[in-house]
């Protein structure tokens, strides 16, 4: 095999008097090295495509599902709570019923009387109740699967009404409107790890909200048909929240805000000039408006005349503590002029640790800050007034350990998964929601609070019952149909809306979520469940799932499938296309070799020796080709962002929606792709290389020379 190597590589390598071999031989490998590339390059990017969008569906709704059955709540196991005093006259939920130190509460000494259509007990034969919760549970942790995990989950209805509170057009003015939805209400499980790369970091604009809220004073607003109620804040909470906010959080740039900034003695330079726009009362100056760079002075001169401002460019001239304000005109400087710089202009700020302890409102915090105006220095200290978060980093991660002081904003946890911050971490606020980034956008931010009302029923009546929230966190709920109106709680609050709400959707209500670490895992799980509840006779009393039997994922799924191996159908035809080339290039370089056939026949070669030296040259062809075109698909991939915005610029506009793709495209190598067409690109080249090797084989000695 080592001669025959020698002699196909010998054969490959261009020569100017093989000028047409040459020529084709290197058209071959070009035109498979570009199929190659593209079909590594586009397969990778769907099937991580494909992989993202099974992990969003799986994040919130759990690889597989168990929900009870309609027998289940129809069974005396379910309905004995409700006639039991051990059990408050009330039915139990899942966990509660797992908790439970007794399967069948019901005393005949205390309790009434069942009555004859009262369903009877399942047993088992040596007269205990049958307990399909815990003898579920039990099924799932003899299950011999690495991280299986199961947790209860609960979801409702609830009415969700917010108060954006937001600055009004007018300086000191705060509009107040109201964002009002029904909502399926879910409880949060903090151990899924999978759900951290579906909530959103806050923005900045979120922190100053945030912010704002945890300083407001609001008690009830009786302006309002409906009141909604909020903690009344005092000077001693809002400096322990302040520190609770800042604990979590570095401020590494304030920005001025749309009101301006009002610049202090203390922070003009001590030497240098500025120029600005002068605003005009009765003939003075009363104040100048500084933009960050000269270019913006014609803009803001035609924004404040706009508004009816009388306006005059001036140089404000900075000398040791002296100013001096300078025009074309002689215009006389009002005492209280003031010198006003314009909205969004950044400083580097740090805050003043200090300045916590006795923060009684905002104004009370100063930060150091420092930046260029115009191109002189600025720095100094300044309270925070008319000041903005223009960029925030949140401390090691916030990854918190249990116990540690809580942020007001959902985090992530030291062990995996996040947790939902609720009325413990502050009375001011209420409990924590995790809502979709739809909310995002209709002007939701972080902080904005409202309540979450439900009906509860009583002897005589229907009473509303309202729970304080606020808005924690936003995620992206990806590909779930019903994302946007979804909203995590903790479960206690989750517990308090389903004990007084019934949901029938198998989908929703009570159930169990099982998580498992390999998705892979899923359909064998969900068969060996159903397989151990059958031994158990417990399988009539519940419904096991996998992912792919949710009935919003199963289209979705079912497609992902056919147009992947639609795509790889395609991608293989395209590379039988590409390597058929080597046809006609070992063709041409077997008639170009006949000599040397004959030569190496002459010598003792067999035809299958001469055979497999031009079946080399095609399997030798391939591997070339795909290992140039595995290596261009690597570095797309690496540079695959920068070509999507290309892309984008071209088309004017968004080339992959985010909606379905996310921010960015997944952009590593499949290996399960690099090996089906690093084998298909071989096996076709191969068998590209059999006509010409036949051809090569059947060639005599005695004809090349009668031709001669």
């Amino acid at each position: 095999m080592r001669f025959e190597l020698t002699v196909a590589l010998k054969y490959l390598i261009p020569k100017w008097r093989q000028l047409s071999v040459s020529m084709i031989s290197l058209i071959s490998v070009l035109v498979i090295s570009l199929v190659v590339w593209l079909v590594v390059l586009f397969l990778s990017v769907t099937e991580g495509i494909e992989k993202k969008w099974i992990e969003e569906l799986v994040a919130l709704n759990a690889p597989v599902r168990m929900t009870p059955t309609e027998a289940y709540y129809q069974s005396y196991y379910y309905l004995i709570d409700s006639v039991s005093a051990e059990s408050n006259f009330s039915a139990k939920t899942i966990a509660e019923k797992l908790a439970s130190s007794q399967s069948d509460p019901y005393d005949p000494r205390i309790d009434s009387e069942l009555s004859l259509d009262f369903p009877p007990p399942d047993r088992y034969e040596d007269g205990r109740l049958k307990d399909p919760v815990k003898e579920g549970f039990d099924a799932i942790h003899s299950l011999n699967y690495v991280g299986i995990r199961p947790q209860e989950y609960e979801v409702s209805f609830g009415n969700l009404r917010l108060s954006l509170l937001r600055d009004g057009t007018v300086t000191g003015e705060t509009r107040q409107m109201f964002l009002t939805q029904v909502s399926y209400i879910a409880s949060h499980d903090g151990n899924n790890s999978r759900v951290n790369q579906m909530v959103l970091p806050p923005r900045a604009e979120d922190y100053n909200n945030l912010l704002s809220a945890i300083a407001q004073q609001v008690g009830n607003d009786s302006s309002e048909e409906e009141t909604t109620i909020f903690f009344q804040e005092t000077p001693e909470n809002l400096s322990e929240n302040l520190k609770t906010f800042f604990a979590h959080l570095n401020i590494l740039q304030l920005n001025t805000s749309k009101d301006g900034f009002v610049l202090p003695p203390s922070l003009f330079p001590k030497q240098g000039s500025l120029k600005g726009i002068a605003l005009l009362r009765q003939g003075k100056i009363i104040r100048v408006i500084v933009p960050k760079t000269l270019e913006e002075l014609p803009s803001l001169s035609e924004r404040l005349t706009a508004f009816g401002f009388k306006t005059v460019a001036v140089n404000l001239l900075f000398d040791e503590e002296q100013l001096h304000v300078a025009s074309n005109e002689n215009l006389s400087v009002a005492t209280e002029m003031q010198i006003i710089l314009d909205e969004k202009i950044p400083f580097q700020a740090q805050l003043l640790d200090t300045s916590l302890n006795s923060a009684h409102v905002l104004s009370d915090l100063v930060f150091q800050i420092k930046g260029k105006l115009q191109g002189i220095s600025i720095e100094g200290h300044v309270h925070f007034e008319h000041l903005e978060i223009a960029e925030a980093l949140q401390k090691i991660d916030l990854k918190i350990e249990t116990g540690a002081v809580e942020p007001f904003w959902v985090y992530p946890l030291a062990q995996g998964g996040c947790h939902i911050p609720g009325r413990h971490t502050s009375t001011l606020l209420g409990e924590g929601l995790l809502v979709a980034k739809q909310f995002q956008k209709s002007g939701v931010c972080l902080g904005d609070r409202g309540t979450l009302s439900y009906y509860s029923f009583t002897g005589s009546s229907m009473q509303e019952q309202r729970i304080p929230v606020y808005v924690a966190g936003f995620y992206d709920p990806g590909m779930i149909p019903m994302g946007n109106k979804l909203i995590f709680v903790d479960p206690q609050v989750a517990a308090i809306l389903r004990n007084n709400t019934t949901v029938s959707d198998p989908m929703l209500g009570n159930g169990i979520n099982i998580w498992l670490n390999d998705l892979h895992d899923a359909q064998a799980v969900k068969e060996a469940l159903i397989h151990s509840f059958k031994a158990r006779g417990i399988d009539k009393y519940w419904t096991v799932q996998s992912y792919h039997d949710y009935e919003f994922t199963r289209p979705i799924l079912e497609q992902l499938q056919s147009d992947k191996h639609l795509f790889t159908l395609i991608a293989v035809i395209i590379l039988v296309v590409a390597c058929s080339n080597i046809i006609s290039m070992l063709i041409l370089l077997v008639n170009d070799k006949k000599k040397e056939i004959g030569i190496l026949q002459s010598m003792g070669a067999s035809p299958a020796r001469i055979a497999t030296i031009f079946g080399l040259c095609g399997c030798v062809t391939g591997l070339i080709s795909c290992v140039i075109g595995v290596i261009a698909a690597i570095l797309t991939l690496k540079n695959l962002q920068g070509l999507v915005s290309f892309l984008s610029l071209l088309q004017g506009r968004e080339a992959f929606q985010t909606a379905f793709y996310g921010s960015s495209l997944p952009n590593e190598l499949s290996y399960s792709v690099l090996g089906l067409v690093l084998a298909a690109t071989l096996v076709i080249s191969l068998l590209a290389g059999v006509v010409p090797a036949i051809k090569a084989s059947k060639v005599r000695p005695t004809e090349i020379l009668r031709s001669e």
